[in-house]
């Protein structure tokens, strides 16, 4: 199923991860994806959107703006909008600290493609 209407938006300074999250997004029928190396380039990316984007895959760890603070940057002024936070060190116990919205989803960097996929999907509704 196509997402046509949906917009993602993927912030990591790894240009692998950045690919993976990428496909998986496409997996999910989601094919409008704006791209992100850290925070600073995402906010002015969600500055200057016409619309909120659908759904937001984010690094933990970057350099300039840091996912937690770009999280807390997009939840200013988008409630609604699914944000996973995808970390290689850090834990779910730390995330759920930062983490004030039931729209907040945390995944290990270590999850599979798979799983990453249906984390999109479960939050997308598709």
């Amino acid at each position: 199923m196509v997402n046509e209407n949906m917009t993602a938006l993927v912030v990591d300074d790894d240009p692998d991860l950045i690919g993976v999250a990428k496909l998986a997004l496409n997996s999910a029928g989601i094919k409008d994806v704006s791209l992100a190396a850290d925070g600073l380039e995402a906010k002015r990316l969600v500055e200057a959107a016409d619309r909120p984007f659908s759904v937001v895959i984010c690094d933990w760890v970057m350099p300039g703006l840091d996912g937690p603070g770009f999280l807390s940057f997009f939840r200013q002024d988008n409630v609604r909008s699914p944000f996973i936070m995808l970390s290689g060190k850090s834990t779910d116990t730390e995330f759920s600290a930062i983490s004030r919205n039931p729209n907040d989803y945390f995944l290990t960097k270590q999850s599979s493609l798979d799983e990453i996929i249906a984390l999109i999907q479960k939050v997308i509704k598709t």
